[in-house]
């Protein structure tokens, strides 16, 4: 029987649960990603370079991105071994997780389904993952 995954996933951290024989292994992955938002008077929000101006706005949206895209990497390098995979988490960061899973065309066919989902603790995702798996069989 091979494994089962899920994986509750928010831009901040992810719960990657994995049951092999109906056993739940948690792993619980946290994001690099700078999040911190730049208050008011802190530093211009452009700066000149030469006759241009910079926008550190994109610049930090760039970089955002790159942190986010390393993240979900490191969740894929972790799922290579499961048979069937459920994804699911609040917000947008599970559609683009499930988005580069299709841009590298790893694992895809073994997406089961991606749901919406709350916030939840540890047990509640270890317990959504047990109910979609026995559920879906």
């Amino acid at each position: 029987m091979s494994a089962k995954t899920g994986i509750w996933i928010d831009k901040k951290h992810a719960y990657i649960v994995t049951l092999e024989n109906g056993d739940p292994r948690v792993e619980i992955l946290e994001s690099e990603a700078d999040f911190r938002v730049r208050f008011e008077g802190e530093v211009p929000p452009v700066s000149r370079f030469g006759t241009q101006f910079l926008n550190k706005e994109k610049v930090k949206d760039a970089q955002l991105e790159k942190q986010l895209k390393d993240y979900y990497k490191a969740i894929l390098q972790k799922i290579t071994d499961t048979g069937e995979l459920y994804i699911f988490g609040p917000a947008e960061a599970k559609n683009e997780f499930y988005k580069l899973l299709s841009e590298y065309n790893e694992g895809l066919s073994k997406v089961t389904e991606v749901d919406t989902a709350d916030k939840l603790t540890e047990n509640q995702v270890v317990a959504a993952v047990k109910k979609h798996f026995e559920n879906s069989h």
